[in-house]
């Protein structure tokens, strides 16, 4: 955590231009990619903060759809479906025409799916077709939905039942055929 904040207080005070470019130096792109080095490492929760960093300090910021869906790819992968959901469910609701849309209601339905919540992912996955169709992530969550359906509909395994203790009879038995 301390190299992390080293790392924050050294972006946020090298503003203005980077060595032999034109275009400034913006720490914002280079907070968000210290996430992603972190993400590609397995450091999720490194990434988490990092990516927090991003959306909570730099709304305006267009990585900031970007960083809450990293969050919630994140606490997906730490199988923190909760934390996953509540991410993409707060990039749908602050940023509702970013490009990153498409992805997170497909990975919104893929979390409620795995959290044991069909409803919910026909819900994402629907609006998904509905409003994005002909993409590669609608198709991907048509062919989802379907097998959520074929679930649902399946014939439900029978209720497990606690094993019997082996009687003194049975026991016996087995005994007696040694």
């Amino acid at each position: 955590k301390a190299i992390l904040i080293l790392f924050v207080l050294s972006v946020c005070c090298t503003m203005g231009w980077t060595a032999g470019t034109e275009e400034p130096f913006d720490p914002v792109s280079t907070l968000y990619e210290k996430g992603n080095e972190y993400f590609r490492r397995g450091s999720y929760s490194s990434a988490v903060s990092v990516f927090q960093l991003v959306s909570d300090n730099h709304p305006e910021h267009v990585l900031a759809p970007e960083a809450l869906f990293s969050i919630g790819s994140a606490k997906h992968k730490m199988n923190d479906l909760a934390g996953a959901r509540m991410a993409y469910e707060d990039l749908l609701q602050k940023f509702p025409t970013a490009s990153a849309v498409p992805d997170a209601l497909l990975q919104m339905g893929t979390v409620c799916s795995e959290g044991g919540d069909p409803e919910c992912a026909k819900k994402a996955w629907g609006r998904l077709m509905r409003e994005f169709k002909g993409t590669i992530a609608a198709k991907i969550a048509e062919q989802r939905l379907h097998t959520v359906d074929a679930a649902a509909i399946s014939v439900p395994l029978a209720p497990e039942r606690p094993m019997a203790a082996p009687s003194k009879c049975s026991m016996a038995a087995q005994v007696a055929a040694s």
